[in-house]
């Protein structure tokens, strides 16, 4: 991605952020509505909530 999550997770500490993060988890295809036309499964994008969810969680613990 193009985000550098540790230091958005620093920051958000820093100021004493304590409200909820909105993701958006796209497909790792330029085009994400040619993945769903590919028939991927929908269970990939909990799959991608939950990876996102375990990454903050670590840069929380590392910041």
């Amino acid at each position: 991605g193009h985000i550098n999550f540790k230091s958005l997770v620093k920051a958000l500490k820093e100021i004493n952020y304590k409200y909820a993060l909105t993701l958006e988890p796209l497909p790792p295809v330029s085009d994400p509505y040619l993945a769903l036309e590919g028939g991927v499964s929908e269970n990939i994008f909990d799959q991608y909530a939950a990876e996102s969810i375990m990454g903050l969680k670590y840069f929380e613990l590392i910041t």
